[in-house]
């Protein structure tokens, strides 16, 4: 991992990579139960959008892919965007192409995230663009020639359930206001293989931001709400340091005894330059555990309770912490706390069940 070098990524030409009609055939085949009745409620739905890129190109003729190029990348002239199509090794179509990758919990490897077997889906994602084409793409959609004006109204307009609430989504887009004017505005997210991006458009005042990244980084979300302020000459503060970074870097340095401690000297001393949430410990204690380092995570997770006790999450992850090191009956302990505190973890409840079944069949 440590030499990990992009061009290599996704270089094994066994590698499975599934598309829209393999995604749609598992459906047919294992007949999922409906989740509610349409109208009833609202939950985001990746395998909504591959359904209507599929519908697309049967409609069409053509590939999603095909159909994409004709009606909306070439009128837009976004002449370096594409639908992903797996290459094994370098892409000779996107030879400057960029891979996902994370970066290690010591602060120092990288790692490859650029391979999925769900990355031949198209629809909800897999699309390779840059931050010049996404631009270009924003002003098409100021004038009327992809798309027309009540067209786009419509999916700017939040949805009404059956009961009447109202729901901040449209079609394909996050609805709400500016924080500064108040006016519209739309946005919308997406995150794979290591690979984050988001744009946000003010419809009504002309301003456009657009974020990239394959780097997985912590800070992504955070610099969001300062690059609106500055947009707006509004005052900002910059995003607080990852705390779990730190910790990471100093377990693999000096040992869990001296990461603890510097997580509660900086907690004492410099609370509003490090983020200290919840997630912080969560993620870092999972990371561990991905690594086998089951102590550490142990300790981590632990201290997330004492930091936390409130939460019901953070016992169930250190329950898990206990279970993947072999404690079972504390870990037990911890899932029954957790659902004690709230009732709706049913994965909780299915952990819960799955241990005492375990220990009554090695009664």
């Amino acid at each position: 991992r440590k030499n990990w070098k992009p061009e290599l990524a996704g270089d094994d030409p066994n590698k499975l990579v599934s598309g829209n009609s393999d995604l749609i055939e598992m459906f047919v085949k294992t007949n999922p139960e409906i989740h509610f009745a349409p109208g009833e409620k609202w939950e985001y739905s990746n395998t909504g959008y591959v359904l209507l890129a599929s519908i697309v190109s049967r409609a069409s003729g053509m590939s999603f892919a095909e159909f994409l190029k004709q009606y909306v990348f070439d009128p837009a002239k976004m002449t370096n965007t594409s639908v992903y199509k797996y290459v094994p090794g370098k892409d000779p179509k996107m030879p400057l192409r960029v891979y996902g990758f994370s970066t290690e919990v010591n602060g120092i490897d990288r790692a490859s995230m650029d391979y999925h077997f769900l990355n031949g889906v198209s629809g909800d994602g897999g699309i390779y663009s840059t931050l010049e084409d996404l631009l270009k793409w924003d002003r098409i959609l100021c004038t009327e020639k992809l798309v027309s004006k009540s067209t786009l109204e419509e999916a700017y307009t939040p949805t009404i359930l059956n009961n009447g609430d109202t729901v901040n989504y449209g079609f394909g887009w996050r609805v709400g206001e500016s924080p500064a004017s108040g006016k519209r505005a739309v946005w919308h997210s997406g995150g794979w293989v290591g690979f984050l991006s988001y744009i946000y458009r003010e419809t009504e005042e002309n301003n456009c931001i657009i974020l990239l990244t394959n780097n997985s980084t912590r800070y992504f979300w955070s610099i969001i709400g300062p690059l609106e302020n500055i947009l707006h000459d509004q005052p900002y503060e910059m995003p607080k340091l990852a705390i779990a970074e730190v910790m990471g870097k100093i377990i693999f340095d000096e040992g869990m005894e001296a990461a603890v401690e510097q997580y509660k000297k900086l907690k004492l001393n410099e609370p509003d330059t490090y983020d200290f949430r919840e997630r912080q410990l969560n993620q870092l204690g999972y990371q561990l555990l991905e690594l086998d380092r089951l102590d550490d995570a142990v300790v981590v997770l632990r201290l997330n309770t004492e930091e936390f006790p409130e939460s019901p999450n953070t016992y169930d992850s250190f329950g898990d912490a206990l279970l993947a090191s072999g404690d079972t009956s504390n870990s037990l302990v911890n899932f029954k706390k957790a659902l004690a505190m709230d009732s709706t973890l049913t994965a909780t409840r299915e952990k819960i069940m799955k241990i005492e079944e375990s220990l009554s069949d090695n009664s």
